[in-house]
């Protein structure tokens, strides 16, 4: 007998094109459109004053070439990709390896130093700001304390280290994400490989180099993938931590878009920088994508001769790099070389060492190391947290030691001018937003993972494309939808939230959708059920885990977003976290405590999300992110 909440549904085609439509419209509405028309505005003269667009041509495109802010900005994201690449994968490979056990003391130190990843990224670059801030920041306070107190410099004020500076805090904040995605991919690797291995009489460090890295290659180009994408496009730190100072010392495209857009007011070239970035973007994508395809990869004995001999090149030129500064160098390379001779013997020591560690002793040094390191990277929070209780003077006086006086009213003061409807404007919008979006993404995962989509591998493809499309390349033409269609503030933002937030939405959902059995949604539907009910009464329950990884995700997205908050919501009773942040900042210059507490407020309602939550972005992970 039929249950009486079951109904007749379409045929199979019709329903899933219904499933999967909220999601097309939002995708074409708020991402391929704009993206399309963000091209065809590189070929105009446009800016918001002009009433009519002027056909140039690739005067745009020629102007580029002849700016040399433009090949700064060229050179600021390529340092950005291979720092970030040479410094995160590394890292993040290490902690996952060791790090990757259920054990409880290990969930601790992967939470460390997962921790930064959560904060708000506009509270990140304030509270880097404030430790790298030449008279009263911790970090030259730190080398005074010990003894370095002539490598203090101004380090966002000198245009020699400001963009290693904000490369340094990137690489701190998203180690820990890619940890996770690492972590997710060494978990998918069968325990009885890692047995077989043994067996046969292979090291740790042999059943490292020819087992588990081989078979994660595909996880380790995906992560690649996500470092160099990510470099491409930043925006928020930079822009929040030096603007592209100084001068145009760090800029990079992303700033020198907005700079040139909504500083300058020239919209057609703005539209050039966001083409060149869009293509970048799928440049690198498009080798990634063809590396993973290839199977069984067997390299010739010159590539392993090639990168001995560049790592000897790059120490090399490292040595002699003062020499071409300063002919009377020879105390620096000698210091160089000695510095190059301790570190490798320490390699080569360690590794021989560790090989015949008994299994205990082992793992006591490994977690010891780990620990401390985990110290050192929640270091900063912990320190911007005790500085939102204490006075100026004390900040002056002694940046690393505790209050002498707590302040408590920097909390009050904070949230009286105006952290408090900051923060109810950013929990309304990330709400609607984040309750929408898992609305249209289920809708949408279910018709690709249950249901035959006509063009469906097409359309499943060019949504989920979108995780790769920066949301810089629509942003001029949103501008100026809202402006046509008088949309302001909230009602501006929330359709690009959620059209931006949709790819990784479907992508994690759909995965999880398709490793449910189908005789569960097989029954039910033979009982008389339509696909609605299946979805949301039978598999969404099913699938709450990833449901809420999404969301979680969502939300930290939402909250963090800057450039579209930057540019859509005008009003400022209407202004969101990231935008009204970096206005109280300004309000506040002169009292550290206020700012301090400003960010420990910010930094408090997503810390929290993530550790009720914590276990539900790792199955999040390894559900989808990683396929």
């Amino acid at each position: 007998m039929r249950a009486p909440w079951c109904r007749p549904v379409l045929g199979t085609s019709s329903t899933a094109l219904l499933f999967a439509l909220p999601a097309l419209i939002f995708f074409a509405g708020f991402v391929a459109y704009p993206i399309v028309h963000t091209c065809v505005l590189s070929f105009f003269s446009w800016s918001a004053v002009q009433s009519t667009a002027l056909p140039v041509g690739l005067a745009n495109y020629r102007a580029l070439l002849s700016d040399p802010h433009f090949f700064v900005a060229l050179r600021n994201n390529g340092l950005f990709i291979v720092l970030s690449v040479a410094v995160q994968m590394p890292l993040a490979l290490l902690l996952a390896l060791g790090l990757g056990s259920a054990l409880r003391r290990h969930r601790l130190l992967r939470t460390l130093f997962f921790a930064p990843f959560v904060l708000p990224i506009v509270a990140v670059g304030l509270m880097w700001r404030l430790i790298y801030e030449p008279n009263l920041g911790a970090l030259n306070a730190l080398l005074e304390m010990v003894g370095r107190s002539h490598w203090a410099r101004g380090w966002l004020g000198e245009s020699e280290v400001a963009i290693f500076a904000v490369i340094a805090v990137s690489c701190w904040r998203y180690v820990g994400f890619h940890m996770m995605i690492l972590l997710a991919g060494l978990q998918s690797i069968p325990a009885d490989v890692h047995e077989a291995a043994a067996l046969d009489g292979a090291g740790k460090w042999q059943t490292l180099w020819q087992v588990t890295l081989p078979m994660m290659r595909r996880v380790l180009l995906v992560d690649a993938l996500l470092i160099t994408v990510g470099s491409v496009r930043i925006f928020d730190l930079v822009k929040v931590m030096t603007d592209g100072g100084p001068g145009y010392a760090s800029e990079v495209l992303a700033t020198l878009m907005f700079r040139a857009a909504f500083v300058e007011d020239r919209m057609g070239y703005s539209a050039a920088i966001a083409v060149v970035m869009l293509l970048v973007t799928l440049v690198f994508t498009v080798v990634y994508l063809r590396l993973t395809r290839v199977e069984d990869v067997v390299w010739p004995p010159w590539v392993s001769r090639f990168s001995v001999w560049a790592v000897l090149l790059a120490a090399a030129a490292w040595v002699a790099w003062p020499m071409l500064l300063d002919d009377g160098a020879w105390p620096a390379i000698v210091g160089r070389m000695v510095a190059l001779g301790l570190i490798a013997g320490s390699a080569w020591l360690l590794v021989h060492v560790w090989e015949r560690l008994p299994r205990r002793p082992a793992a006591v040094v490994r977690d010891t190391a780990f620990a401390l390191l985990a110290v050192l990277f929640i270091l900063p929070v912990g320190w911007a947290v005790l500085g939102s209780v204490r006075t100026v003077n004390d900040l002056l006086l002694a940046p690393w030691r505790l209050p002498e006086t707590w302040v408590w009213g920097n909390f009050a003061a904070a949230w009286a001018g105006g952290i408090g409807r900051y923060l109810m404007n950013s929990l309304a919008v990330t709400a609607f937003s984040v309750g929408l979006a898992l609305a249209v993404s289920a809708l949408s995962a279910y018709a690709f993972a249950r249901l035959r989509v006509p063009g469906g591998l097409l359309l499943f493809g060019l949504i989920v494309g979108g995780i790769l499309m920066p949301v810089h390349a629509s942003l001029i033409p949103l501008y100026v939808q809202s402006r046509h269609l008088h949309l302001v503030n909230w009602p501006a933002i929330i359709g690009p939230y959620v059209a931006f937030g949709l790819p990784l939405m479907v992508l994690m959902l759909r995965a999880y959708l398709a490793d449910i059995p189908t005789e569960l949604s097989d029954a039910a539907l033979i009982d008389g059920c339509g696909h609605w009910r299946v979805l949301w009464q039978v598999l969404l329950p099913i699938a709450r885990p990833a449901v809420a990884a999404v969301a979680i995700f969502q939300a930290s997205w939402v909250w963090n977003e800057l450039p579209l908050a930057l540019v859509l919501v005008r009003d400022r009773v209407w202004q969101v976290l990231p935008v009204g942040l970096l206005n109280f900042q300004g309000e506040h210059s002169a009292d550290w405590g206020v700012i301090m507490a400003g960010v420990t407020l910010t930094m408090a309602p997503i810390l929290a999300l993530y550790f009720l939550f914590q276990r539900h972005i790792v199955s999040g992970l390894t559900a989808g992110a990683v396929r």
